[in-house]
């Protein structure tokens, strides 16, 4: 938990030295960099010798970074994770960090990559989107609603079978930004994999099945929009 705490202390420290960069004059024109956090639910749909499914809570987080053509519509990178298996990510990082105190070269090389590593250890347990989108607000001016829509790659955690792969998947978002740098919104994520059968020990007969996964995430979030 003390880990928990300081991992979060420095997330936050780091986007409070975002914003004292002086980037940002207050139009969405220009350089934007947006944090959502918020909670939800997912659905993992599971089709590996028999079909299943599972629906759990989720916590999700996101960062977008990109930049605003006028004040009504931008275009930015996305990493929105919703977290569905909050103990294994918790032993996740408890590992990651086992192995940085562990001395000698491999401590020392693990400390180093840590700034590269930690922030994408939660994928190992969650339905998540990296790619790139854009929003439109329907207004110049707060108060305003809008729409974004998101592709990119998918990363899911099936927790039917244990295993964690990546495909393909789409966002579609739509919320209010009810005053400047504020917003909420109700997020649709959907990801996809389809391995391809590969050859078992009695092929052509008997082709081994691979394991097909999707995901079905609706998600609340309340944001920073900085701009």
């Amino acid at each position: 938990m003390k880990k928990c705490f300081i991992l979060t202390v420095i997330i936050l420290s780091m986007a409070n030295s975002v914003y004292a960069l002086r980037i940002f004059d207050g139009n969405r024109k220009g350089i934007t960099f947006e944090g959502n956090f918020g909670f939800g639910m997912t659905t993992v749909f599971s089709d590996y010798l028999v079909k299943d499914q599972v629906t759990r809570g989720a916590f999700n987080f996101e960062a977008k970074f990109g930049y605003g053509g006028s004040n009504q519509y931008q275009l930015y990178l996305i990493n929105k994770i919703a977290v569905i298996d909050f103990p294994k990510m918790i032993d996740d990082y408890n590992s990651y960090f086992d192995k940085m105190s562990d001395g000698g070269i491999v401590g020392v090389f693990y400390i180093m990559v840590a700034p590269l590593v930690l922030p994408f250890i939660p994928y190992g347990s969650s339905h998540s989107l990296l790619g790139f989108g854009g929003d439109y607000y329907f207004s110049e001016t707060v108060p305003s609603y809008f729409l974004g829509v998101s592709f990119g790659a998918s990363i899911m955690y099936n927790p039917l079978i244990d295993k964690t792969d990546g495909g393909a998947g789409f966002l579609i978002s739509g919320g209010y930004e009810f005053k400047k740098h504020s917003q909420v919104k109700l997020d649709i994520m959907y990801g996809f994999i389809t391995e391809e059968e590969t050859d078992s020990y009695y092929y052509p007969y008997d082709p081994e099945p691979q394991p097909k996964t999707s995901a079905l995430s609706i998600l609340l979030s309340y944001g920073f929009h900085y701009y």
